[in-house]
């Protein structure tokens, strides 16, 4: 999956790509590891798409989205996401990342993190 921003210009290298990217890709589930592994994998793999897709080192506004999908892949998992007060997300200053990406990266990382506690359910405790 990583290997697709290898391969495309810098100009393709957007925001809504790592959308697709991270909507569309399998979750990381080994029944060899616990789950929590499971969700720390989860959220590396998000950090090196967005980390990818920079033209520049760091980028302020993908170290934004960065916090932004581990955080909701942890209140997803916890299954917090309710009780967390769902504030609008302002991007940063000389961001590429729209408020509405930074939400939709939200609820794709919570959406992860409540998979993740569902498989987690049915492997170990059925």
């Amino acid at each position: 999956m990583l290997l697709v921003f290898r391969w495309l210009p810098v100009r393709w290298r957007t925001p809504r790509l790592c959308l697709w990217l991270l909507s569309h890709g399998p979750l990381p589930i080994d029944p060899c590891l616990p789950p929590l592994a499971w969700a720390q994998r989860c959220v590396q793999r998000g950090d090196a798409v967005i980390r990818r897709r920079g033209r520049r080192a760091t980028e302020p506004g993908d170290l934004q989205a960065r916090s932004v999908y581990g955080s909701a892949v942890a209140l997803g998992y916890y299954d917090l996401a309710d009780v967390a007060s769902p504030r609008t997300l302002q991007p940063v200053a000389d961001s590429t990342w729209t408020r509405e990406q930074l939400e939709r990266l939200r609820q794709i990382g919570v959406g992860h993190g409540a998979a993740l506690r569902e498989y987690a359910g049915d492997y170990f405790y059925d």
